[in-house]
């Protein structure tokens, strides 16, 4: 239990091997530093306390669920500039030492950035520097005992995002450690103005994944919207790029129509469609227009789908050159601006009324002319920004006022995807959100994209859906096609990186990314030219067809081998599904532990319904870059 004692103006956490006393809060605004250990709380009704310092009164309480939350009044007559708050578990805090070469670490962001996964507290892995932040939650797990700690946010999320860094008491990070929580808000609090945190809940006394499974239900029941069922599509992006035309898109309903019937539901245009970005209206290779691209969608036998980019707009197009005010200042009060491919860009201040006015327009209008599915894109970019129209704006709420304004422009019933854009500001009005970085016809962003999907798998069903982007199987095994791939410069893998490295990968490994995509329950949207994919290809993606009802279980998450070679295991109808990767360069041998009983079992390969027998503890060899799965009748286990 995570507990405020009035008495002395610190925190105490009761977790067993993670108990600690002596967790003080820090609050930073533009003009002074408090502590709460220096403040003189009393009793503010039911299970809360309230201090003052001048004319800024500061209370915490805790809720049903017994997540802390702070609350800020500015009781002043004159606005109070909010930086952030911390809460400071220092390693001298803790009862019992918590030595980081003990200990492995959950590094969770809180959007679709690479550095998401399992490592030791002490050491950087191969794809995280030593001492990365977490975003929303994280976990630290004890290595002897199994016994972790999980530190997260819970909804309704509060106007700062929440940020967790591990603390070391020593420059070479093989000492004792602790950490600290920041609430992120950057925001102005107007004179009689209240600002909360999001709610805090620490879980202890449990391995990582019941804790995880624990938050998870917690999180679940505090999320409003109601959950739909994980849907499947085809998208443009992957095989077409910006280079999609309608015809494209034509060729690709007709397959999915002939190749999958009506297991796939939509049909998603993506980047390409557009004049320019920023002018979100159909270009010179969709001369018929967006109404009568949707027509033909949907008499196919699909609901239509589009990708956008909303705040994101070109600096030469009439709309920046026009209203110079509506965009996003960077702290000295100049435009910020971001090179990206499709040249240099400027992002729309969701803050500004007119702006939020301009985008109503222009989703209304994709809304009318048939779109069902809203892929919303590079919206992210926002939190890069610093001055905005209206200072008083959270930076967790920035997000949430575009999404908010989305989702009363396409109505309750349009599928709404949030592509980048963190859960604190999402949840509660998406469908469904991406859990993993962008997928490439590469095995390093099939490593990349399995680890971060296994490691959000958790957020599907609580925070919406989970999209793990495409699932694609194009190679040489799988087509013949000339043109399978865009012609990109080549270039070797290199230490830390991952976009585009090495060679393309092949069969065996596009299996790796349909079955870690598979498992996280989510949604399944294929991103090949289905038309130009053999038979090989085309039976893995009806492997993978319906969606599991729910996700798979880690197995093995906190193990030393969890990141190399992961175990997991799902239930579908009235089969089990066990599932061993290996995701290294290496062959690897992993004795199976699946729960699988004392006696071998009957079972069939997942991919080839070939019958296999298996037990538990019998050793399994897997090449490099592999998976091996094994679909079990669940009366045997």
């Amino acid at each position: 239990m995570f507990r405020f004692v009035e008495a002395t103006g610190a925190f105490e956490l009761e977790a067993g091997l993670f108990s600690a006393r002596g967790i003080v809060l820090t609050i930073r605004t533009a003009d002074l530093v408090l502590r709460s250990d220096r403040l003189d709380f009393s009793a503010d009704g039911a299970n809360a306390a309230a201090a003052r310092h001048d004319d800024l009164k500061v209370r915490i309480r805790r809720d049903h669920d017994r997540a802390t939350l702070i609350e800020l009044t500015n009781q002043a007559d004159h606005p109070v500039r909010l930086e952030n708050l911390t809460l400071t578990f220092a390693p001298a805090c803790f009862d019992w030492p918590r030595a980081a070469r003990e200990h492995r670490h959950l590094v969770h962001t809180a959007d679709f950035e690479p550095a998401t996964g399992v490592k030791p507290v002490h050491r950087p892995a191969e794809w995280c520097d030593v001492n990365p932040p977490s975003g929303l939650m994280t976990i630290y797990s004890h290595d002897a005992s199994g016994e972790a700690l999980l530190i997260g946010a819970l909804p309704p999320f509060g106007g700062g995002f929440v940020r967790i860094v591990t603390e070391h008491d020593s420059l070479h990070m093989e000492g004792d450690f602790g950490f600290c929580v920041t609430f992120d808000h950057r925001q102005t609090i107007a004179p009689g103005a209240t600002v909360r945190t999001s709610p805090l809940l620490i879980l202890g006394r449990g391995p990582g994944e019941a804790l995880l499974e624990r938050y998870r239900k917690v999180f679940a029941s505090r999320n409003p919207r109601a959950k739909r069922p994980p849907v499947t599509g085809w998208n443009s992006w992957d095989y077409y790029l910006g280079a999609v035309r309608r015809e494209d898109m034509d060729e690709n309903a007709a397959a999915c129509r002939k190749t999958f019937g009506d297991r796939v539901q939509y049909i998603v245009i993506d980047e390409g469609w557009e004049k320019q970005w920023g002018v979100w209206e159909a270009g010179w290779k969709f001369t018929e227009g967006l109404t009568d691209f949707c027509r033909h969608v949907r008499d196919a036998g699909f609901a239509p789908g589009v990708w956008t980019a909303p705040l994101t707009v070109n600096r030469y197009t009439p709309l920046y050159r026009l209203h110079p005010d509506w965009f996003v200042s960077d702290a000295r009060g100049q435009v910020y601006w971001e090179q990206l491919s499709y040249g240099q860009m400027a992002t729309l201040d969701v803050t500004h009324p007119q702006v939020q006015e301009h985008l109503r327009c222009l989703y209304r209008r994709l809304r009318d002319d048939g779109f069902e599915y809203f892929k919303i894109d590079f919206a992210h970019m926002i939190l890069k920004g610093e001055t905005f129209h209206d200072p008083q704006v959270g930076r967790a709420e920035l997000l949430r006022i575009l999404f908010r304004l989305i989702r009363e422009s396409i109505g309750d019933d349009a599928y709404l995807l949030a592509c980048g854009s963190p859960a604190e500001s999402v949840t509660g009005i998406v469908d469904a959100i991406r859990t993993s970085e962008d997928v490439h016809h590469f095995w390093g962003h099939v490593v990349q994209n399995a680890r971060t999907n296994f490691a959000h798998m958790w957020m599907h069903g609580a925070v919406g859906n989970a999209d793990p982007d495409f699932v694609i199987v194009r190679c040489t095994q799988t087509s013949d096609d000339p043109h399978m791939y865009p012609r990109m410069p080549q270039h070797p893998f290199s230490k830390g990186g991952h976009w585009c490295d090495g060679a393309a990968f092949d069969v065996q490994e596009a299996r790796v990314l349909a079955l870690s995509a598979y498992l996280t329950g989510g949604d399944i949207i294929f991103g090949d030219a289905i038309g130009q994919l053999n038979e090989m290809g085309l039976s893995i993606l009806r492997q993978v067809l319906p969606p599991l009802d729910r996700p798979a279980r880690r197995l093995n998450l906190f193990e030393p081998d969890g990141e190399e070679t992961p175990v997991l295991a799902a239930e579908q109808d009235d089969q089990r599904i066990v599932v061993v990767f290996n995701l290294t360069d290496s062959p690897r041998r992993k004795t199976l532990r699946a729960g699988l009983g004392d006696n071998p079992v009957n079972a069939r390969d997942f991919w080839t319904d070939e019958p296999l027998r298996i037990r538990e503890g019998q050793d399994i060899d897997l090449p490099p870059r592999s998976v091996w799965a094994a679909r079990v009748p669940i009366a045997t286990t």
